[in-house]
């Protein structure tokens, strides 16, 4: 290919040559070269461009004409090796000695109903986050806000609270006397008189927050009484009591004496006679010569003592579990008490 170029300079710069003495030459003349005038015109321009004609004896070969033109490498770009820069090693902050950290509403959760003024206990679960163990020395104190009666100061603990534990802390307030939002805040202080709170920086407040409502009164229609009549626990027709035997009216059964539920003993001496002897904290009271109603033995007079019973008649009772009633003797002998009951 470049040799293909030079033989075209070569033609191009014969034609100049050829121009040019055609121009100086009169009309009349025709210039022919010599053949030693064109080869140093051509050794000059191929010096020129760092180039050598061949010899004229010499074709050129189908390799030369044919070969491929230079191929140029390309420029490497440098590659950038990045700089290491190391980590700065971050100081760690020291932890203070006195900061807490709020964990919980024990009582009170914000925006609770207190009654206009009401009394209520507001408790706080607080941590301590500081490296100071808390004391008797620490206490609670209002800080701002709304202050619902606080006092100046509340003991945080009456032991110890060691970093990382937790503490119950109260204070009793009394809701105002005006419905409405209330927020009070409080903060802790050491026992150098130091305040501190919760937080990052370990000097906010932390609060209490109610509304305050005006208490209803509820109008209720008075209620109607209308008596009904008493439901009967026991009761029972033709009971024989044997002497020496007691029963117990709540429950309707013949029982021994020594029983703390028995209401009553018959007894029989030949002497005295017959006579019924209340047992425990059993009664009697007045009788009837007919079926008393249960607000006649209701408001009847009642005694503890032993009497004798007569027939056909209606005693009211009283028993042991304090339950109101009465018993009809309908016959006595000497060997036993026959006898109705009802109890209510």
């Amino acid at each position: 290919m470049n040799r293909r170029r030079t033989l075209s300079m070569i033609l191009l710069v014969l034609g100049l040559v050829s121009s040019a003495l055609g121009c100086a030459l009169p009309a009349s003349t025709t210039p022919v070269p010599d053949a030693a005038s064109i080869e140093l015109t051509v050794q000059a321009v191929l010096a020129a461009q760092g180039t050598t004609l061949p010899p004229a004896d010499v074709p050129p070969t189908d390799a030369a004409l044919t070969a491929p033109p230079p191929t140029l490498e390309p420029s490497l770009t440098p590659t950038f090796t990045p700089t290491f820069t190391p980590t700065p090693t971050q100081t760690p902050v020291p932890l203070p000695c006195d900061a807490a950290q709020f964990v919980t509403d024990v009582t009170i959760a914000d925006d609770s109903g207190v009654f206009t003024g009401a009394e209520f206990t507001k408790t706080w679960r607080l941590r301590n986050s500081g490296t100071c163990t808390w004391t008797s020395g620490y206490q609670l104190v209002f800080d701002h806000g709304d202050r619902m009666s606080a006092p100046d100061a509340v003991m945080v603990t009456s032991g110890t609270v060691p970093p990382g534990s937790t503490v119950d802390v109260s204070v009793v307030l009394k809701a105002p006397g005006t419905a409405g939002t209330y927020q009070g805040y409080f903060k802790l202080r050491n026992p150098s008189g130091v305040l501190f709170g919760i937080g990052a920086d370990g000097n906010t407040a932390f609060w209490v927050k109610i509304k305050a409502e005006v208490f209803q009164f509820l109008m209720i229609t008075p209620m109607i009484l209308i008596p009904i009549a008493p439901i009967v626990s026991s009761s029972g027709t033709g009971m024989d009591l044997l002497k020496g035997g007691c029963f117990d009216l709540d429950n309707g059964v013949a029982i021994s004496c020594g029983n703390g539920g028995a209401d009553f003993e018959y007894e029989y001496e030949i002497f005295t006679q017959d006579h019924i002897d209340p047992r425990n904290s059993a009664t009697f009271g007045s009788h009837f010569n007919a079926e008393p109603t249960y607000s006649q033995c209701r408001d009847s007079s009642y005694g503890s003592g032993t009497f004798d019973p007569a027939q056909n008649r209606w005693y009211c009772t009283l028993t042991t579990d304090g339950n109101y009633g009465w018993i009809k003797v309908r016959d006595t002998g000497m060997m036993s008490l026959e006898f109705d009951w009802t109890t209510w």
